[in-house]
């Protein structure tokens, strides 16, 4: 695919999907006069033209004829996309492609960056993102037009699209046939999305090879001539952050008007110098989980544990975990995602290797073969992204979509980096810089290694880190999007709530009562810059409180109820209504959590979050438990 495709290589009564600026727009449909982006040239376009947008994309417009001039007819199939200025508003929203199970967006999604919708061809790993995001999703190509205009339609204006291209035609364990291969394609088809779609900022990430490839290089300098935009590229290696190696290459593709985004490594954190700090032991996990991983007798004979030489595939404590590969799980058998039907050749394994993360069961169900592969939550840990997310039965599933994640961590950085840019230029300055939030962000993923792997003995000695970990406490239960989520947050000053926002409020909250903040007091001594102090809320209503149902996905429903009763009031009158549900977890607007039998205060905040796993507290019409106290 070209992404820059010119009408003159489209012959008469074909199709194409150009972006045109209007020059004259005639009142009778007939004959408006339009100049084409990429090209400059003018063309004439007939069809109906709503509203006031000077800037169009037409999807599918039909060719009528190349001369004298370029004449393009709006169709019964033509789709046209209706381009407004954006707002810094629009910069906090993203359009995920090639999204998968979705590693872009939970990092993203940490610095306050919600993604609208996202997209992947491959219809089980946009089942595996629905899982933890509450995005739009839509499954096909997303350089297909019809795909491009529907993305267009449920992107509420994002200004932000971001991909992780396809690594196979440069990676050192894939063919590395670059242009050649046919998987290339799928920058150009990234690209083709971004230029259609008229978004502001590309986020870019794939293997540090392709940094170096010439047909990436091509397709990066032309969309940049195309587009007017400007591009910044580093290599972010994890291991210098987090125990695991994920090397990995990031391209930011801006508009000009931005400036200088200013990417630049990450410097080397300590404190975790080893998995062990992340997973200390191994856990049981459900049997049908274990049944599921175990090595089949192909698998124990190439993986050498009828010989014994399986060890050099053993997670181990001590050590740094290796990179993840979407075959983890699958070399030896068809992928569980669909991309193939076989396993790996066996001249293939003898010319690339046969990599693989193998860990010793503590399961008793596996008792006659201990060794397994490793486990979804494990495979999270390592490679930054929240463990406590469950993605169901299908393990070797979850394994294979968790193998091409880019790094929440990584894509953090890169996110927080464009954000404090944006920030510098909408409000002069950012409160929280990318550094800042990958600090946050790294704490309170250990916090929910914790979670997974209590322990009574300590396994990380860094006494800051160790800090900012305690801070998580009171909202240790939350998912990251309702961690994030703004009306969980009233004192916030804006709608952005990111994971460094939250940290700073929990901290402020535990060194100073909330009613004696003021505006002369002291930064909160973690953070690299000042920060406004937190704004008391003066809205409460006499006699009544805020209640607010959160569920799993992060939506909200919101309501009042009278001041006095009891959270069980609450429930007893919606579950009359709805049905039986699951509780999660109670607090109020500070984060301080709330027993069921809690009288709620006059002008009170409480947030109501719900479980839709079947864990947590029961609770019906003719239920009452007692909630438990959360330390």
């Amino acid at each position: 695919m070209d992404p820059f495709m010119d009408i003159g290589a489209t012959d008469s009564g074909g199709c194409v999907s150009v972006v045109v600026d209007i020059e004259v727009q005639d009142p009778l449909h007939e004959r408006h006069l339009v100049q084409i982006l990429h090209s400059g040239a003018q063309a004439l376009v007939r069809g109906l033209i709503e509203g006031t947008s000077t800037r169009l994309t037409l999807v599918d417009a039909v060719v009528v004829k190349q001369f004298p001039s370029p004449e393009l007819e709006i169709g019964p199939n033509t789709k046209v996309m209706y381009h407004t200025r954006h707002s810094w508003a629009d910069f906090y929203k993203l359009v995920d492609a090639c999204s998968g199970l979705g590693g872009v967006s939970h990092g993203a999604l940490s610095v306050g960056v919600h993604t609208t919708v996202s997209v992947d061809c491959n219809q089980r790993m946009s089942n595996l993102h629905k899982v933890h995001s509450s995005s739009e999703t839509v499954t096909g190509d997303v350089g297909h037009p019809q795909v491009i205009h529907e993305l267009w339609r449920k992107s509420d204006h994002a200004a932000i699209l971001s991909a992780g291209f396809a690594c196979q035609p440069y990676s050192q364990l894939g063919d590395r046939r670059g242009a050649l291969d046919p998987r290339s394609q799928c920058l150009p088809s990234v690209l083709h999305a971004a230029l259609l779609l008229q978004v502001r900022v590309v986020v870019l990430e794939c293997v540090t090879p392709a940094r170096g490839d010439h047909f990436v290089a091509q397709q990066l300098e032309k969309f940049a001539q195309i587009g007017g935009v400007s591009i910044e590229a580093i290599n972010l290696d994890l291991q210098t952050v987090w125990p695991c190696r994920r090397h990995r290459a990031w391209w930011v593709l801006y508009d000009s008007c931005l400036g200088k985004i200013g990417l630049t490594e990450w410097q080397s954190m300590s404190g975790l110098p080893k998995i062990q700090c992340l997973i200390p032991y191994i856990c049981k996990w459900d049997p049908r989980d274990e049944l599921a991983l175990r090595l089949d007798q192909r698998e124990c004979q190439a993986f050498g544990v009828e010989d014994g030489t399986y060890p050099k595939h053993m997670m181990t404590a001590n050590g740094i975990g290796p990179t993840a590969l979407h075959a983890w799980g699958s070399q030896l058998r068809a992928c569980p995602c669909g991309c193939r039907d076989f396993g790996l050749s066996t001249q293939r394994l003898q010319d690339k290797g046969l990599f693989g993360l193998l860990v010793s069961s503590s399961s008793e169900v596996v008792s006659d073969q201990p060794i397994r592969h490793v486990h979804p939550s494990e495979a999270l840990a390592l490679n930054g992204m929240d463990c406590t997310i469950d993605f169901g039965l299908d393990v070797r599933l979850t394994l294979s979509g968790i193998g091409q994640i880019a790094s929440p961590l990584q894509a953090a950085w890169i996110f927080g980096s464009v954000l404090s840019r944006v920030e510098a230029l909408s409000k002069e300055s950012g409160a929280f810089g990318p550094l800042t939030q990958l600090m946050a962000l790294r704490s309170w993923l250990v916090m929910k290694c914790q979670q997974v792997w209590p322990c009574t003995s300590p396994v990380i000695e860094d006494k800051q880190l160790l800090d900012m970990i305690s801070f998580w406490q009171p909202v240790k239960g939350l998912s990251l999007e309702q961690l994030v989520h703004p009306p969980f947050w009233d004192e916030q000053h804006d709608d952005r709530v990111s994971i460094a926002s939250v940290l700073d409020m929990l901290i402020r909250q535990k060194q100073v009562p909330l009613s004696s903040i003021n505006s002369d007091e002291a930064v909160t001594p973690w953070i690299e810059s000042p920060v406004s102090a937190a704004k008391c809320d003066a809205s409460f209503s006499v006699g009544s409180s805020d209640i607010t149902f959160v569920d799993a996905q992060g939506s909200c429903l919101q309501f009042r109820f009278q001041a006095g009763s009891t959270a069980v009031d609450v429930l007893v009158a919606h579950a009359k209504l709805t049905g039986s549900m699951h509780v999660a977890y109670i607090c109020d607007q500070f984060g301080r959590n709330l027993k069921m039998d809690d009288p709620i205060q006059a002008g009170q905040k409480v947030q109501i979050f719900f479980a839709s796993d079947g864990s947590g507290m029961s609770f019906g019409a003719d239920t009452f438990p007692e909630m438990p106290a959360v330390e």
